[in-house]
């Protein structure tokens, strides 16, 4: 009889050869040898590989995680890296890589993400601390981007410094000019509106690539604007300490029995107090928050200083400097 065809056998050890390069069966599991080296071991519950120095690498199971009331598998190595990679040659590959034990690496605990197809190339890591992407389409790195995040400078952009949206605004930040823009008006190819803070000391206001507002360090504004001939031009509107509301009342015919002159209601709700200044001499009596009369003779006009309501006493405001 030269076949086994029952029972059990225990307590053996059964080889594939008695040379260094083997799978061997013996003490409960599975082993294969290079070299007289152990270099995969499967046992009951898992699958652990070796390399050439007998050291461990890593290990293959399959656990359940509670919290997802689900199976998982597993893969993990007791230090050095785990790899997963597909190359087809040196310029053409994708790699991740994870690993919690480089002695080498300040802070060792780390997770790669890296591909590479001929000079473009990204790259993702993750740290204790830090995140760090890289993304480029040229060897030289001219066209390349950089994002770095981490808790003591917070979040950085290198490269090309612009941030889209999809729906069509953007944030650029090149040359050192902070950027805010709404989307690209497709009949000027300008973008709508736009807010940038310059290295000049001044912040411009732009509606279809055109300056209408413009602050400087200063305190002066150019905070109107105005397009004649074509051409946009600035000015600069009318400072005051107080906090005031202007109106214009014309050709109001004076009689010496004296004309009612009622405010429109939404500019008398809007002031607490206010000024009467006519452009020829009149007399103005009887004012109430409603109005006021006007005595005299011919026709007039009137210029209504008010005071904002709820800033009546303010007088100068103080401007606080920015805590950084």
């Amino acid at each position: 009889a030269d076949k086994i065809t029952g029972g059990t056998i225990t307590g053996i050890t059964v080889r594939t050869a008695a040379g260094n390069d083997r799978i061997e069966m013996s003490s409960g599991s599975l082993k294969a040898y290079s070299a007289g080296v152990r270099r995969a071991e499967l046992d009951f519950d898992s699958m652990d590989f070796y390399t050439p120095r007998n050291e461990l690498g890593g290990t293959i199971t399959a656990t359940y995680d509670a919290s997802f009331d689900l199976p998982t598998l597993s893969l993990q190595s007791p230090k050095g890296f785990v790899q997963m990679t597909s190359q087809t040659d040196s310029r053409h590959y994708a790699n991740i890589s994870v690993n919690s034990a480089q002695p080498d690496l300040e802070n060792i605990e780390m997770a790669i993400m890296e591909v590479q197809r001929g000079d473009g190339q990204g790259y993702l890591e993750v740290g204790p601390g830090a995140i760090y992407a890289y993304a480029t389409r040229g060897g030289d790195g001219a066209t390349a981007a950089t994002i770095q995040l981490t808790p003591e400078d917070g979040f950085y952009l290198f490269g090309k410094p612009r941030i889209n949206f999809d729906s069509g605004p953007y944030i650029d930040c090149a040359d050192g000019v902070f950027r805010m823009n709404s989307a690209v008006n497709p009949s000027s190819g300008k973008t709508y509106s736009g807010i940038s803070l310059m290295k000049g000391n001044t912040i411009n206001v732009y509606f279809d690539g055109t300056v209408k507002h413009q602050f400087k360090s200063d305190g002066t504004k150019s905070g109107g604007s105005i397009e004649i001939d074509g051409k946009t031009l600035g000015m600069s509107p009318i400072d005051s300490p107080r906090v005031l509301l202007m109106d214009i009342v014309e050709d109001v015919e004076a009689v010496s029995e004296g004309t009612e002159v009622k405010f429109e209601q939404k500019f008398a709700k809007s002031m607490n107090g206010y000024k009467v200044f006519p452009n020829k001499p009149v007399e103005v009596t009887d004012k109430t928050t409603e109005g006021f009369t006007v005595k005299g003779e011919g026709n007039v006009d009137l210029l209504i200083v008010g005071k904002r309501i709820k800033y009546e006493d303010t007088y100068w405001q103080d401007m606080e400097d920015e805590t950084i």
